[in-house]
């Protein structure tokens, strides 16, 4: 009996630790997408900030 208990707790810490870990990697997914949409976001703001400083001024060369 005892030798059927250790293998029932073997068994659900395999369990429980697999759980964790497949959960983990889908929230590290989940993270990496947001960060990568923020990124692009924030880049094309950079973008567009430059556009509107850079874009009006026109050097006139003479």
């Amino acid at each position: 009996m005892d030798l059927i208990s250790q293998i029932v707790k073997n068994d659900l810490f395999i369990f429980i630790s697999s759980v964790s870990g497949i959960l983990g990697f889908i929230i590290a997914l989940v993270v990496n997408s947001k960060v990568t949409k923020i990124k692009k976001y924030v880049d094309n703001t950079k973008e567009l900030n430059q556009k509107n400083t850079f874009g009006d001024n026109k050097a006139t060369i003479k």
